[in-house]
């Protein structure tokens, strides 16, 4: 008969807390998974799609290069809010906040939706509006594909609200 030693007892306890773990980590990443793929799936009109996709589309961007100077300088909107300022974190912030939005409120009453999409015209005005200044003016060859991204999801964003005011008038 063999006996255990406290370290072997140890390490028994600390397998099968991981393998506990792990298994949490698994079930909630099938949750999240499921939550988000509804959320996409639940996207039924134009004007709900062009929010959904456009926020996303808006997350993606922030992680590519916004200005492109001579092909050698580069920054995206994640470099731009380490390195120089904070509020640059607004951009992914409200495109997340567009994405939940528009998850909590799918399934409720017209008024609700409506109030939503006002939402989804502000934020999407706020990054639209600087994006279309920046891509029209004398340096638009300096802006990268982030920051076209940036600005069609910004759009995207905008019409998805006035579109989703028309269409719960319109039910």
């Amino acid at each position: 008969m063999t006996t255990k030693t406290q370290e072997d007892l140890i390490k028994e306890q600390v397998t099968a807390k991981a393998q506990y773990a792990a298994t949490v980590a698994a079930a909630s990443g099938n949750v999240a998974k499921d939550a988000f793929m509804g959320t996409v799936n639940g996207a039924r009109t134009t004007g709900e799609k062009a929010v959904v996709f456009g926020a996303l589309v808006g997350v993606v961007a922030f992680f590519l290069p916004w200005i492109a100077l001579l092909g050698t300088v580069s920054a995206s909107g994640f470099t731009a809010a380490t390195n120089f300022s904070a509020v640059f974190w607004l951009h992914p912030l409200s495109m997340i906040i567009c994405f939940l939005l528009f998850a909590f409120n799918k399934e409720s009453d017209v008024k609700k939706r409506i109030l939503g999409a006002r939402w989804f015209i502000v934020i999407g005005a706020v990054w639209f509006v600087p994006g279309v200044a920046a891509v029209c003016n004398a340096f638009s060859g300096a802006v990268g594909i982030g920051g076209y991204l940036a600005t069609a999801s910004a759009g995207a964003i905008l019409l998805g609200g006035f579109l989703q005011i028309s269409e719960r008038l319109a039910d």
